[in-house]
């Protein structure tokens, strides 16, 4: 039986063994995969922001650029190479649209 494993927002998932790792409601958030062919190692992170204050630590899978470094110092770990990657991104709608020049109109593509 094929193992389904929810990841939620600002999270990520490690993935050894057959299974499906799945992620809802991205609209202006990333969804990133990661895949290692050779060892079967998968990974996906729902961010929601594209860069962390002061780089926070407490929340390392909401920020993109906290997220994506840590998703792939942990897959090392288990013996991923990132020369072998295979990596799909989704998500980064335009969610409302906001009047005037506000940073939070573009949070979707600036995600992307």
């Amino acid at each position: 039986m094929n193992k389904e494993i929810t990841v939620g927002i600002a999270d990520m998932k490690l993935l050894r063994q057959e299974g499906t790792l799945i992620t809802y409601a991205l609209g202006s958030c990333i969804g990133i995969s990661f895949y290692d062919p050779m060892i079967k190692l998968t990974a996906l992170l729902h961010i929601m922001l594209p860069m962390s204050p002061e780089k926070e630590i407490s929340q390392v899978f909401k920020f993109a650029d906290t997220g994506i470094q840590e998703t792939l110092r942990r897959m090392s770990v288990f013996g991923g190479i990132k020369s072998r990657y295979i990596c799909k991104i989704a998500g980064g709608a335009r969610m409302f649209e906001v009047l005037g020049n506000s940073s939070l109109a573009n949070i979707g593509e600036r995600n992307i």
